[in-house]
């Protein structure tokens, strides 16, 4: 879409290499553009693995334990490197990038650790329930850190 770039900052390990993506998609974007980044959330993991029943698996444990101490990740199973942010550290990345005023806005919220989730979204009338309760909740902040994933999005200013 013109005018709006987008990253997934969860690819990048260190914060210099996350900000630096974060300006170069907003050197990039017209201004008045949007850049929005998708992260993973600090405590995904253990959310995922209770969720999936894998959290009995020590090594499972102590991998998702080590990505709520200091964010980095890397999957016992599929060998998959992520960093998963603390959602209030996301608007400082985008604050060093050139980028204030970042909005954040959770994307599944906690119904993506409910097990009928896709029954819900399988019916056009309780799809639309379930997302307009998602709605109501995306983006507060005590509960930014409950969903999967966070979408942050800022507006490149005009220079």
């Amino acid at each position: 879409m013109p005018g709006v770039r987008d990253a997934q900052l969860y690819h990048l390990a260190e914060r210099a290499d996350r900000v630096r993506a974060l300006a170069e998609a907003r050197r990039t974007v017209r201004p008045g553009g949007m850049v929005a980044a998708a992260t993973i959330n600090r405590h995904a993991g253990v959310h995922d693995t209770v969720r999936a029943g894998s959290y009995v698996d020590e090594r499972q444990r102590e991998t998702v334990h080590a990505a709520v101490r200091d964010g980095h990740l890397v999957s016992p199973g599929s060998g998959f490197p992520a960093y998963f942010h603390d959602p209030d550290e996301v608007p400082g990345e985008f604050a060093g990038a050139g980028l204030p005023g970042a909005e954040r806005y959770g994307l599944e919220g906690a119904f993506w650790l409910y097990g009928d989730v896709e029954g819900w979204l399988d019916g056009p009338e309780r799809r639309r329930l379930l997302l307009d309760a998602q709605r109501s909740m995306e983006s507060v902040p005590s509960l930014l850190g409950i969903g999967g994933h966070l979408l942050t999005v800022a507006t490149a200013e005009t220079p």
